[in-house]
């Protein structure tokens, strides 16, 4: 992994239930400049993506970071009971007026999307990580 992307990836629980369905076996997150530039985040677009087999553009979402509202992200967790009480399982949801990537129990972080209020939910594995790296690289998202 490169000092200036993030990158993780990982087999959903319920992938025994979906063997028959090659797109959901692999869930991951990304946060990777689009172009070339100098290595100020301000002189480079990068987009967030998270999702299922990101490699083939099935089941995803991507959102330049420019795009996330300042402040808006945040770290939260939900154990299996409350994943099923408040989206009913796993997998791509949207309940709540909010789009749910739950690929897990456990850490997710959570944003609204600027112009369209929007609001995106994704499972996260390494959620120490991923956040000291939004921490780093774009501080004004984090909301704490």
């Amino acid at each position: 992994m490169a000092a200036d992307s993030y990158q993780e990836g990982w087999r959903p629980i319920f992938l025994p239930l979906t063997w028959w369905l090659p797109p959901t076996w692999r869930f991951e997150i990304s946060v990777a400049p689009l172009e070339q530039g100098e290595s100020d985040s301000n002189d480079t677009r990068y987009a967030l993506s998270f999702g299922y087999c990101l490699s083939m553009g099935m089941m995803r979402k991507s959102v330049m970071i420019s795009n996330v509202k300042e402040g808006s992200m945040q770290r939260g967790f939900s154990d299996w009971k409350q994943n099923l009480m408040q989206f009913g399982g796993w997998g791509i949801r949207y309940r709540h007026g909010m789009w749910n990537y739950n690929a897990s129990n456990g850490d997710w972080f959570e944003f609204e999307e600027v112009g369209t209020g929007r609001r995106y939910r994704f499972a996260c594995k390494h959620a120490d990580d991923f956040e000291n790296f939004i921490r780093k690289k774009f501080p004004n998202l984090l909301n704490r």
